[in-house]
């Protein structure tokens, strides 16, 4: 007990006292990520998913194929960041995920799939004549 801090205990304690239950339970998780053995990494995924965009109002048909592009590029990161996660830590799952396409986000290898990055394809094309 060399590293009891008896001032420090009593004043966490007196401030969750005055916390709702909300609060204390975003202090208790802001806590267990701050002792989080990867916290950097969790921290950058909490930000790329806070980074999402308002939906624009009336947008034109092309406009929306643009933003949805720009959703397949996200897709696309996060596809590789988790294979590359997945490769370095869990290598006999990401083989048999990767045999599967399970990494593949919004996409597959097999040409008759429906997939979001086919659909997209197929918009393209409708987008510039509804244009």
């Amino acid at each position: 007990m060399d590293n009891f801090d008896a001032h420090k205990w009593f004043k966490k304690q007196y401030l969750e006292e005055g916390m709702s239950d909300k609060e204390y339970a975003k202090a208790k998780e802001a806590e267990r990520l701050e002792n989080h053995p990867e916290k950097d990494k969790i921290k950058a995924i909490q930000a790329m998913m806070a980074k999402e965009k308002p939906l624009k109002e009336n947008m034109s048909p092309g406009e929306a194929v643009v933003e949805l592009n720009y959703y397949m590029d996200d897709l696309q990161d996060i596809s590789a960041a988790v294979s590359r996660i997945m490769e370095q830590y869990f290598p006999t799952e990401f083989a048999q995920g990767d045999a599967y396409g399970a990494f593949d986000f919004g996409s597959s290898r097999n040409q008759y799939d429906t997939t979001f990055e086919s659909i997209l394809d197929d918009l393209a094309s409708v987008g510039d004549d509804m244009e």
